[in-house]
């Protein structure tokens, strides 16, 4: 587990470096990038699931790279008050 952690921190720091740069976007951006990541992710999925793809390692590039851009996201807005529902 702690290895997935580490790859979700490389790829925060990716994306920080190279792609998402959070003063240039609003709130419709970040969800068309999430929702943009998701689709890979989805596409792997259906891929291993219904095209007999053995790429496991794709699987897993996409769901680090979406955990990495919502942990972006939860950070852009996490300057409001957010109340535990728990």
């Amino acid at each position: 587990m702690r290895l997935i952690y580490s790859l979700i921190e490389a790829e925060e720091e990716r994306q920080k470096r190279k792609i998402y740069k959070p003063e240039n976007y609003g709130v419709m951006d970040w969800l068309a990038f999430l929702i943009e990541e998701v689709g890979e992710l989805s596409q792997g999925i259906t891929a291993i699931r219904y095209r007999g793809s053995q790429d496991h390692n794709n699987v897993v590039r996409q769901a680090v790279q979406v955990a990495a851009l919502a942990i972006r996201i939860a950070e852009r807005y996490g300057a409001y008050e957010v109340e535990d529902e728990g």
